[in-house]
């Protein structure tokens, strides 16, 4: 799961962040397709299930699975979130665990991601999110602090801005992003683009044998729908890493669909 796939994907199943407010018992399955530079490109299955312990406290667990140009890997997943505070000034801290191993088309390799976050409320309609991540992906290793910045411009429409930078470790990594959402009724729309410079281990580049340093350029745009019991979403990530020495191009479709278990889904909250 690359870097900004992994804050949409947030969104999608309703887990963590912000909105989790309206996080109902859920299933969710998801399926992409990668197109990558000089590669045959690869594939992404992914499936969670998330329970509302109470109004206050949600937790999941998860699988996915990936592999791209010659390389593969598996993890299992958990997160959970806690909320406090009045209505429409609630804050969350939320945690998430990713462990596992795969093939880099060399040697194995162990995969461990990790993040803890904090989203505070700084005026009713905007909210501040610190985030820390912990990356342990075959070679690469380090933090990844995060602040991110989410404004409401009017209850259908709402704007982020968010920059990442590795400390200590190997991953000489910065990003920087912005979003937009626009919920239309039943309808969500999604569009944004980052860039900075990365090490591709951090966005799922194993098996690519490029070196850190890398200049990002990326793009997405998506569609959800949500009806009485199910919510899909389609996404579509496009990201340019180029250097000196090399270019590459990837390209990924993803479709998620899930299921609410306990009756009909709730509007997000805004």
């Amino acid at each position: 799961m690359t870097f900004i796939k992994k804050s949409i994907a947030v969104l999608a199943a309703g887990t963590l962040g912000v909105g989790i407010a309206n996080a109902d018992d859920r299933l969710t399955l998801s399926a992409s397709g990668e197109t990558l530079t000089g590669t045959n490109g690869g594939g992404i299955a992914e499936g969670s299930w998330v329970h509302t312990f109470t109004p206050d406290a949600i937790g999941g667990i998860g699988a996915n699975y990936q592999a791209i140009a010659n390389a593969h890997w598996a993890f299992g997943s958990a997160n959970g979130a806690y909320l406090w505070g009045d209505a429409g000034r609630r804050w969350s801290l939320y945690g998430e665990a990713h462990i596992g191993s795969g093939w880099n088309g060399r040697r194995n390799f162990d995969y461990q991601d990790g993040s803890l976050g904090l989203s505070i409320p700084v005026l009713p309609k905007l909210t501040l999110q610190l985030e820390d991540r912990q990356i342990g992906i075959d070679t690469a290793r380090g933090n990844m602090p995060k602040a991110q910045l989410s404004y409401v411009v009017t209850p259908t429409l709402q704007v982020s801005a968010s920059h990442a930078r590795s400390v200590g470790g190997n991953l000489g990594t910065r990003i920087t992003t912005g979003r937009l959402d626009s919920y239309q009724r039943s309808i969500h729309f999604i569009a944004g683009g980052a860039f900075g410079t990365v090490d591709p281990l951090v966005l799922g580049g194993l098996g690519l044998n490029q070196p850190p340093g890398q200049d990002l350029r990326e793009g997405f745009l998506g569609i959800g729908h949500t009806a009485s019991r199910s919510e899909w979403l389609l996404l579509g990530d496009y990201q340019r890493l180029s250097s000196s020495l090399s270019r590459s191009e990837r390209f990924t479709l993803t479709l998620s669909y899930s299921l609410f278990l306990n009756g009909p889904a709730r509007a997000p909250a805004r």
